[in-house]
């Protein structure tokens, strides 16, 4: 018998872009996803240091490299946003508008859908 036909052999695609190969893997494998990496150049302290946090985390440093640039961006966005309230809150005329339509919304009364 085959390993394809096998019943404890699964396939699963390679990383070969152009054509669409298939590798082996036994069922108690872990599946990975492959995408496109790239190198990057940092400080040895740096790529210790992240070798570091990935060994203490249990994860890949691709892994740790991702969740980190999240937060990054995720930091930002909410910086943007608090930043954008401050401004509003510095006019006048913006907060006025504002704070009126909150009061319209407030006193928006319609029933609920039934679904």
């Amino acid at each position: 018998m085959s390993p394809r036909a096998s019943p404890e052999w699964i396939t699963a695609p390679s990383r070969t872009a152009a054509r669409h190969d298939w590798i082996m893997c036994s069922t108690s494998c872990r599946l990975l996803v492959y995408m496109r990496t790239t190198t990057i150049r940092v400080a040895a302290e740096t790529r210790d240091r992240l070798n570091e946090i990935a060994r203490r985390r249990g994860e890949p440093a691709s892994e740790v490299v991702a969740a980190l640039v999240q937060e990054a961006d995720d930091r930002a966005l909410l910086a943007a946003a608090f930043a954008d309230w401050e401004r509003l809150c510095d006019d006048p005329t913006e907060i006025a508008a504002y704070r009126a339509g909150m009061r319209e919304l407030e006193a928006f009364d319609a029933p609920l859908p039934d679904y």
